[in-house]
């Protein structure tokens, strides 16, 4: 039950909001991180050796989910909220249903956040498609 919770709640935002979104909250994780390394004069090659993370980790983001304690490590580095480097927006820009979502998100165990983010990313893909053939 609970998780069918979460994938209605993961559609409504794919179909609803996600694509409200202007172009600088439609880059991923991995290109929010490489906006803040540039602002900061920094490689994700160095993020990553002063962090514990191995070398190449952050660059596979857009492939495999990261665990939420290695999102943080990178945001605490980064001097960002986890909120602004998963949704490009900080928490008090969020709307309540997006607030929501993450509330849902941060709650679930780590079965549950991959099955949000597979949602997440499958309607995401297939609204590409649409597009793709719309345009």
């Amino acid at each position: 039950m609970y998780y069918k919770r979460i994938y209605a709640l993961c559609q409504y935002y794919m179909e609803h909001l996600c694509y409200k979104l202007s172009e600088g909250e439609n880059m991923t994780i991995l290109d929010r991180i490489k906006q803040k390394c540039s602002e900061n004069n920094k490689s994700i090659s160095s993020l990553e050796n002063e962090s514990i993370l191995g070398h190449g980790t952050i660059r596979r983001w857009n492939d495999k989910m990261p665990s939420v304690d290695k999102v943080q490590i990178v945001a605490d580095m980064l001097d960002v909220s986890i909120d602004w480097l998963v949704t490009g927006k900080e928490p008090d820009e969020l709307t309540p249903e997006e607030r929501n979502l993450v509330n849902l998100y941060r709650a679930a165990d780590e079965r549950g956040k991959r099955a949000i983010i597979r949602t997440a990313e499958a309607e995401n893909l297939e609204q590409e498609s649409l597009d793709s053939r719309i345009g």
